[in-house]
């Protein structure tokens, strides 16, 4: 038989064909229901690999369990002899369920007197005296997934503050009958995880009838045990594995590495003396996340800016990196306030026993409520922070803060519990004359006490005072910058270092810190160190050297308006003046340098009466001689007005470069250092305001 003659066209389909009839024919050989069924998923150990197939048949309604019939008739025959309540309690006491390759740890049913933890499942529990509380975290839950969400929307990670990530990947599990893909989350091959186990006491016992507990408040005791041996840990056990941790200020914490099935724990709490009474109420959280509540003991996260007598102002640390995009603080600064700071008076009662216990310390603020104004700054170097105004608080009162990050307990999420960081304490000011202010327009970077008079100018009329002088003032100079050739080529620029920029900021920080004096009260410790210099006008106190100096002991200070009286019209004594330093009151209640204030309009406006002023630093005036044009005429006093003026090193006020007390440590963008250099003081254009 001859076969017809093909074009090359008819052949390459007739090839193509033939290839695709093979393929079909081998894959109908090769169809994958001859192959078992295989996909990476947890053990026999977490649960049966045919779950999947198990939970569709109770959805479509097979909910009745298959039963051998003899033994169904058996059981209906030996309820009707035993009566319904007999058989179910022999049952529940013989019955023990028997599978091949499971241990009892991981199929057995809890003890009556153990709870059972749920992940990220915060359980609060009373616990009384001498008494002891057993809990579980089940292989279950070891084993499962993992949770999602996050207790606090932060616009991202805080600068040392990284919490931990499981990162584990995601691997996509198909079945073979094609009917469902899932994705869980892979599991490590070495089959271990880590369990984060934390404890928080919210209610704690107090003392009885009317008295008062001054001792350290008892504190239960956490033990962990990984052993099926140990399934009861605490004081009792032999077991030599089981961990002990004390809970601290209501707070403890452990995590360990688990490949056992279950995890035993138990609260004990000691025996209370007769002068205290009532129980505990703690929650205990066990994680396969991260810890469920968390206290960060190595810094307090927060710094003071300053104090009144009535109120505080303070910032949290960086938010950012210095290194990070404008988009990021961005993000920081249009956020709505993460953090809150609890505050107590450090002889709170309550305190004791609960400083590193969220739930704790809620429970205390509660009783004990104060008013906290909180919003974002960028003050001081440019990153984001939050702050916080605390008011209502008493005078010459030392104060307890801890920073805390809001917590969610609606459900199972990592961190819900709540963070606190360590304490920080201040103390407000004695004095009614100093005002605490902040949030400026011409002037953002100032927050602190100024000269003041509370009964007479509030607060907000007060800021925005100081802040109408300082832009009147300073309008005044921007007409003369504006007579200099700032954008003008390189060779007829009047510098090749800085520019009008650089000149501008410079008198707006000089103006600032000379125009809107910092302000304490006598009654602050002389603790400030000082280095005499025998020039008069380097490191340390610039009035170290003086012959005649009446003014007062403490470094970087001056006294001023020491001969008016107090908003209230009443006089200081001279013995007043004597506790707080000052060495001869007499010659000091007549000089004008003490008798006055810096800025007269302090005293014909505000009229706050006697108060110490924290000296500018001098390097404020030193960087505004430097960097501003020669023609301007801007100079620095030198000699005794220096110590008079000025301040330097520790303690003077350079409000960019750091808080009270840490002034010298800034560095500027220039490299200068401010507690290096003499102070300034302008003298043609300026007025020098001693």
């Amino acid at each position: 038989m001859q076969f017809p003659n093909l074009t090359p066209l008819q052949a390459r389909v007739m090839a193509t064909i033939s290839a695709c009839l093979l393929l079909i024919a081998i894959y109908a050989t090769l169809n994958p229901t001859h192959f078992a069924y295989a996909a990476e998923i947890n053990t026999v150990e977490t649960r049966d690999h045919n779950h999947h197939r198990l939970e569709r048949h109770f959805e479509a309604g097979y909910q009745d369990v298959l039963l051998d019939t003899d033994f169904t008739s058996g059981l209906a025959d030996l309820e009707g002899n035993l009566g319904q309540e007999e058989v179910t309690g022999n049952l529940e006491e013989q019955y023990e369920s028997q599978f091949l390759g499971m241990d009892r740890g991981i199929i057995g049913r809890a003890p009556a007197d153990t709870t059972p933890l749920l992940n990220n499942m915060a359980i609060p529990l009373n616990l009384e005296s001498g008494g002891t509380n057993f809990y579980i975290f089940e292989n279950s839950s070891i084993w499962g997934d993992t949770s999602g969400g996050q207790a606090s929307d932060l616009p991202g990670d805080l600068p040392g503050f990284k919490r931990d990530n499981q990162g584990e990947e995601l691997v996509v599990l198909e079945y073979t009958d094609g009917s469902e893909v899932i994705l869980e989350k892979r599991q490590n091959s070495a089959r271990n995880r880590t369990v984060y186990i934390s404890v928080n006491t919210c209610l704690q016992p107090f003392a009885s009838g009317n008295g008062t507990y001054s001792g350290p408040m008892p504190q239960p005791t956490l033990y962990v045990s990984q052993s099926e041996d140990n399934t009861k840990p605490g004081p009792d056990s032999n077991d030599p594995s089981q961990r002990v941790v004390p809970l601290v200020e209501g707070y403890a914490s452990l995590n360990l590495s688990v490949t056992n099935p279950n995890v035993y724990m138990s609260l004990v709490a000691p025996k209370l003396p007769s002068s205290l009474k009532e129980v505990w109420s703690v929650e205990i959280v066990a994680s396969i996340d991260t810890y469920y509540h968390t206290f960060f003991n190595a810094t307090a996260f927060t710094t003071l800016a300053d104090t009144d007598f009535a109120s505080a102002l303070l910032l949290t640390g960086n938010l950012t990196e210095d290194t990070a995009k404008e988009a990021e603080r961005e993000k920081w600064m249009n956020s709505s306030d993460p953090f809150f700071l609890y505050v107590f008076n450090t002889n709170n009662p309550e305190l004791n026993g609960v400083r590193h216990s969220y739930c704790g310390l809620s429970s205390v603020q509660t009783r004990s409520p104060l008013i906290v104004d909180t919003s974002m700054t960028l003050r001081e170097l440019g990153n984001p922070k939050q702050q916080f105004h605390v008011q209502g608080l008493n005078k010459s009162t030392t104060y307890s803060t801890m920073l805390a990050l809001k917590g969610n307990s609606t459900g199972a999420i990592p961190g819900g519990g709540g963070t606190i960081w360590t304490a920080s304490n201040f103390t407000t000011k004695s004095d009614s004359s100093c005002q605490l202010i902040y949030n400026l327009t011409t002037c953002p970077q100032i927050a602190y006490s100024v000269p003041g008079a509370p009964g007479n100018i509030s607060r907000q009329d007060l800021t925005s005072q100081y802040d109408s002088l300082a832009a009147t003032r300073y309008k005044n100079f921007a007409f003369s910058l504006a007579q200099i050739s700032c954008n003008t080529t390189s060779t007829a620029q009047y510098s090749l270092a800085v520019t009008c920029t650089d000149c501008a900021q410079a008198y707006r920080d000089w103006l600032c810190a000379v125009t809107i004096p910092r302000c304490t009260d006598f009654s602050r410790p002389a603790s400030l160190p000082a280095t005499p210099n025998p020039n008069g006008n380097g490191d340390g106190n610039p009035r170290a050297n003086l012959t005649i100096d009446p003014f007062t002991t403490l470094p970087n200070t001056l006294p001023r308006a020491i001969g008016r009286p107090w908003p209230n019209g009443t006089y200081p004594s001279p013995t007043f003046f004597a506790a707080a330093g000052i060495k001869n009151f007499s010659l000091a209640s007549t000089s004008y340098i003490s008798n006055s204030s810096r800025n007269p309009w302090i005293d014909e406006v505000v009229k706050p009466g006697p108060y110490v002023e924290v000296l500018p630093c001098q390097e404020l005036c030193f960087r505004l001689a430097r960097t501003c044009p020669a023609s301007l005429g801007f100079g620095c006093p030198r000699g005794r007005l220096l110590g008079l003026s000025y301040g330097a090193g520790v303690g003077c006020n350079g409000f960019e470069f750091g808080r009270e007390g840490e002034r010298s440590g800034g560095v500027k963008k220039d490299g200068f250092r401010p507690g290096v250099l003499v102070g300034v003081t302008a003298v043609v254009g300026l007025v020098l305001l001693l």
